[in-house]
């Protein structure tokens, strides 16, 4: 992890890490849009971009045919991405207790600055960014069984409504069977918990994103220059030509 007091950030103790629960599934989201974000700048999908897909008949017919102009597109729009992930990380940044992590869009805008090399940061972030997803994929089942979950308790709670109404035994056959699957579920749930990213502590998940990010905007750098930044990008050529670029999925 970074030095952010060295880039002026607050220094002070590290408050008590409360686990982060419900949040869980939106930083699900935001490991999956860096995680979509890396893949398109892998090297096997920039080599796709430039040696097949920009000089394709397609594109230089639908969108356009300058070279230059096309990559400064797709660089544009990565761009855009990363800048998207950075807001959702300085927001969950904001959260924290521990003010280190307050007001990240000072440490993301010195990016540029920072001389850790990119060898150093390629190595750290693929394990990270591994890590990340796997917790993301649990939370993701988590969210399905918790719904199935809730299903669960309400039909179980409508079936000892009706046979309280009835007058009839709670201890019949389906009441048992309805028990045994809303145990079975609830096990389920809590060990997904476990797996996932439910009890993670939003300051734990913050320092990782901020790792993912800095990689991120090496990789922008390294694949389509320096100016990476973290505001809108310039508006399209393509727009101003009338073509269509979202009728393409570059990478």
């Amino acid at each position: 992890m970074r030095n952010l007091n060295s880039r002026g950030f607050m220094t002070g103790m590290a408050s008590r890490q409360d686990k982060i629960s419900i949040l869980a599934f939106e930083i699900a989201n935001t490991i999956t849009k860096a995680a979509n974000l890396l893949q398109s700048l892998s090297e096997e999908s920039v080599e796709y971009l430039n040696r097949e897909l920009l000089p394709s008949k397609g594109v230089q017919q639908l969108v356009y045919t300058n070279m230059k102009d096309l990559l400064t597109i797709v660089a544009n729009d990565k761009r855009e991405d990363f800048a998207v992930f950075c807001r959702e990380v300085i927001r969950f940044g904001d959260m924290c207790k521990d003010p280190q992590w307050h007001n990240l869009g000072r440490y993301f805008s010195k990016l540029d600055m920072d001389t850790v090399t990119h060898k150093q940061l390629r190595a750290e972030a693929e394990m990270t960014m591994q890590e990340l997803i796997t917790l993301a994929q649990h939370t993701s089942e988590l969210y399905h069984e918790l719904h199935a979950l809730d299903k669960f308790e309400k039909d179980y709670q409508r079936k000892i409504e009706a046979l309280i109404f009835l007058k009839l035994s709670l201890e019949g056959e389906h009441v048992m069977m309805l028990e045994s699957e809303l145990k079975h579920q609830r096990k389920t749930v809590r060990n997904l918990k476990k797996k996932s990213l439910w009890f993670k502590s939003l300051e734990e998940l913050v320092e990782k994103l901020v790792d993912i990010a800095t990689f991120i905007h090496k990789e922008i750098s390294e694949a389509y220059g320096y100016d990476v930044g973290l505001t809108s990008s310039p508006r399209r050529k393509s727009e101003n030509t009338g073509r269509s670029w979202s009728c393409f999925t570059l990478c």
